[in-house]
């Protein structure tokens, strides 16, 4: 994903697009969401090959609200402040609004910059559109697809596992800067992920790394922190996005961090 980054100002528009499109745009909610698929509480993730792994997604399903909740919602919009961080580190914020189509698996960005607005949608099957490009500024088309791509798995977190998409490779226990964690390798597109890392208690995702999980390589590890919604879901705070690092897994340099407010579900 850092190769994205950097690199895609050198390749034209319609080269990353396509690129993109098999490697991204991937947020099977369709298939995991509709209800009446599988059974209520527990007893749903029977239905899915998830191995050993099995009570670790489902408790990190359950602690951020539940199977039916995440059925049930139709929209989630909110305010985001969403930071890209380019080479030698200088960074490129905007304000923005997110509607997320849960149930369609698409992704809404709407902005404004002092030259003019632009809107931008991105769906699960690989699609993006962009109105008003002018008003991007230094920030491309194909970065703000990357960064809206990533937005859009990320925020589905371990739901993705629940797809065909991405499988459970089975599950270990380690420990990182003092919190005891359950990392659960995936098979799938390693530029989405290569593993997610929960609580060891109270299940909660915190970790999704992608790319290269070894030193000096283009990985990638998105750090999670979330809040308590209206209706008692937990939902990302912010979404801060770092390089692997050359000792810890995670590292200092800033990929991108993107901010949620004022988040509410329909």
């Amino acid at each position: 994903m850092v190769a994205e980054f950097e690199e895609s100002s050198k390749r034209t528009y319609a080269e990353h697009s396509i690129a993109l499109a098999g490697l991204w745009c991937v947020l099977p909610v369709l298939l995991f969401l509709q209800p009446g698929c599988v059974g209520d509480g527990r007893d749903a993730y029977r239905a899915y090959d998830l191995g050993a792994a099995e009570p670790t997604v489902a408790s990190a399903i359950e602690a951020s609200g539940g199977l039916d909740a995440w059925r049930n919602i139709g929209r989630i919009r909110a305010n985001v402040l969403m930071t890209i961080y380019e080479n030698g580190g200088q960074a490129y914020v905007n304000s923005q609004m997110h509607d997320l189509d849960v149930n369609a698996g698409k992704l809404t960005v709407r902005a404004a910059t002092a030259a003019r607005t632009w809107q931008a949608t991105c769906t699960s099957s690989g699609g993006f559109s962009l109105s008003g490009a002018s008003a991007l500024g230094r920030l491309s088309p194909e970065r703000l697809q990357a960064a809206m791509s990533l937005v859009l798995h990320r925020v589905t977190g371990p739901l993705n596992l629940l797809s065909s998409r991405e499988r459970p490779l089975g599950q270990e226990n380690i420990s990182s800067d003092g919190r005891r964690l359950v990392r659960v390798k995936v098979d799938g597109d390693a530029d989405k992920a290569i593993a997610y890392y929960f609580d060891a208690v109270g299940g909660m995702l915190r970790m999704v790394t992608s790319g290269s999980e070894d030193p000096g390589q283009a990985g990638t590890v998105t750090v999670y922190s979330y809040q308590t919604l209206a209706n008692g879901m937990e939902f990302p705070r912010k979404l801060r996005v770092v390089r692997t690092g050359q000792h810890l897994l995670v590292g200092q340099p800033e990929v991108m961090e993107v901010e949620y407010t004022e988040v509410t579900v329909e």
